[in-house]
């Protein structure tokens, strides 16, 4: 079985607790777990199977102490990926309270890019559940286009989540 690349970035917070938690449920020995700043591009040619968690919420902050890291360093180079014929899944992280106009809206914009390259994207997640009131996630009314955490407001359904996402999408990714 060819392992999943699972590539998050912030490290050292909710985005990295919950890869180690996404890596934990697809059993490490099929994972391949890295911080989007040891990610090269060939890294991400080489894997068919990709899971790729961001933040959005406490970006601005993240980056004025830690400037340079994260998915800003890499994005713009996944233009540069033929993604077909890859199935990717993807995470985010986000604040729907204090932030409601743009839940997770890290997660749409990189879909968005990685859909126009070709990518088989799968793990849409029901928005009930979650109070907000837009996000560039929200590929249709009532789903997102991947599993929305929110680590500040919900914590306690992360797990469960994590875990039923997992069990969704597993068959995508030849487990």
């Amino acid at each position: 079985m060819e392992k999943i690349l699972l590539v998050y970035a912030p490290e050292k917070g909710s985005t990295e607790r919950a890869a180690k938690k996404i890596a934990e449920a697809f059993g490490k020995e099929n994972v391949v777990i890295q911080l989007v700043d040891n990610t090269s591009v060939d890294d991400i040619k080489n894997s068919k199977f990709c899971i790729f968690g961001s933040s959005t919420i406490g970006r601005d902050t993240w980056e004025t102490k830690h400037p340079n890291m994260g998915w800003d360093s890499l994005i713009n180079q996944l233009d540069d990926i033929d993604f077909t014929g890859k199935t990717v899944a993807l995470f985010g992280l986000g604040n729907q309270i204090f932030y409601p106009d743009n839940f997770v809206d890290t997660m749409g914009i990189m879909a968005k890019k990685l859909l126009k390259k070709g990518a088989k994207i799968v793990g849409q997640w029901s928005t009930e559940g979650y109070e907000f009131n837009a996000s560039e996630a929200e590929i249709a009314r009532g789903k997102f286009i991947g599993l929305a955490l929110d680590e500040d407001n919900t914590s306690e359904m992360s797990d469960e989540r994590i875990v039923r996402w997992y069990d969704e999408i597993k068959n995508e990714f030849s487990l």
